[in-house]
């Protein structure tokens, strides 16, 4: 493998160097030096370059005048990089670090590395990911249609952490330190410490889900891209957030009980084969969207002690044609399907699928 070693200064662009012709054919190069913010962002790199390795460990970034420990700019559209070595002075993997790079196999990431931002890392082939001790925070949706990758380790030093996954569907297995003592694992899954917030579900689990008995909270992202049909959810919980439930491909049935007494914005986001919801009787207004994109949702069942509903709420379920609820709800009634006041003077919601037709 051709090794080159590239001292930089601040005036050099890195695209400009590894696309003349003297380190076109490079396999292995090593950046040494001090470099400004911009010479990290590879602009069409196509997939002809040769480069399989690129070593940054040695690598500082100057912005401004000053010496930042935080800022990896983007690696982006390495057709043939297989192996990506981090500075050893970064702190933070930001939004987009790493993106688009379609062979990627190997991060090899610094020992000070503290934070990875959300969407910071995006590569299809990456298969396994080993994060350092030193990592405190991890990030929502952290990595991003990393198709390959089937698991992740948690570092007994991380103390805040949210579903890292987006479009990673291969995703089987989560690794917690024995050591971290701020989050621990139930059924395959990551919960906070007491068990009452459920955080992260592999995707990969394709057979149903049961929650555990005990949990209260369903935090943002915890079913991201989840390849199960159907999941139950116990009466001890009493909160979705928004995109709980969100790229469940295959999610036909979850059944929300009647201890959920608040739902954020879209908790159900690209759930395409769910079919049929049933809300819960202790939710009485509805001034949210609870659901974006669900396209074969045919019917929803509202509480019976439901007092009020926002305009446009059941706008995102777009095959609905039928919208259920109790006769002696006081506030409201349905006919064909459609939703109006009590005394059906005004007509509240029409369901999606019904007004296409």
């Amino acid at each position: 493998m051709k090794k080159i070693t590239i001292d930089i200064d601040d005036t050099n662009s890195l695209d400009g160097i590894l696309n003349s012709q003297k380190f076109k054919e490079a396999e292995h190069i090593i950046i040494k030096g001090t470099s400004e913010e911009g010479l990290f962002k590879f602009v069409n790199i196509n997939k002809t370059h040769f480069v399989k390795v690129l070593d940054l460990s040695k690598t500082c970034f100057l912005i401004q005048g000053y010496l930042f420990k935080n800022h990896l700019h983007q690696i982006d559209f390495l057709g043939n990089l297989r192996e990506i070595i981090l500075p050893e002075n970064l702190e933070t993997l930001k939004t987009g670090s790493i993106h688009c790079v379609d062979n990627l196999q190997k991060i090899t990431f610094p020992k000070n590395l503290k934070k990875i931002e959300h969407h910071a890392i995006e590569a299809y082939n990456l298969k396994k990911i080993i994060l350092p001790d030193t990592i405190e925070v991890i990030e929502s949706a952290t990595f991003s249609r990393c198709e390959k990758l089937t698991e992740i380790n948690i570092p007994k030093n991380v103390k805040k952490f949210h579903s890292p996954f987006d479009w990673c569907l291969k995703v089987k297995k989560i690794n917690l330190s024995p050591e971290n003592k701020n989050f621990k694992i139930i059924n395959n899954a990551i919960f906070s410490a007491d068990g009452k917030n459920l955080i992260c579900v592999p995707p990969a689990l394709s057979e149903n889900y049961e929650i555990p008995f005990g949990t209260e909270v369903l935090e943002s992202g915890c079913f991201d891209s989840f390849q199960g049909k159907s999941v139950v959810i116990p009466e001890s919980v009493k909160t979705i957030k928004h995109g709980a439930f969100k790229n469940c491909l295959k999610l036909e049935t979850v059944l929300i009980p009647d201890s959920v007494v608040e739902m954020d914005n879209f908790c159900f986001m690209q759930c395409d084969k769910l079919k049929n919801i049933r809300l819960s009787e202790k939710i009485v207004n509805i001034d949210k969207s609870f659901f974006y994109n669900c396209g074969n949702v045919k019917t929803i069942t509202l509480p019976e002690k439901l007092e009020f509903i926002k305009s446009g709420s059941l706008s995102g379920l777009y095959a609905l044609n039928k919208i259920i609820i109790s006769p002696n709800n006081p506030n409201f009634s349905t006919y064909n399907g459609a939703l109006y006041t009590k005394d059906m003077k005004r007509l509240i919601e029409i369901p999606s699928g019904k007004a296409e037709k």
